[in-house]
């Protein structure tokens, strides 16, 4: 993991300070988070860290404008 962090700064997709511990975290969120919630907020979630983590947000994925509680209120 420790390579893959390192290429990805390197490459510019991965914010300077971005470590190999921040990944770690990340991933310990969306594994606990992913029990107790829809698909729904997991997604949102994942996209929330891919972009906290990102070197650049115009590079980051690209997230709804609408704000989670707008987007639960759309679900039927």
């Amino acid at each position: 993991m420790e390579q893959l962090v390192d290429r990805a700064r390197e490459a510019g997709v991965v914010r300077p300070d971005g470590t190999v511990e921040d990944v770690r975290v990340c991933l310990g969120a969306v594994a606990s988070f992913r029990l107790a919630h829809s698909a729904t907020d997991l997604h949102r979630l994942v996209e929330l860290l891919l972009i906290g983590l990102a070197a650049d947000v115009r590079t980051s994925p690209e997230i709804s404008a609408r704000p989670l509680r707008a987007r639960r209120q759309a679900i039927p």
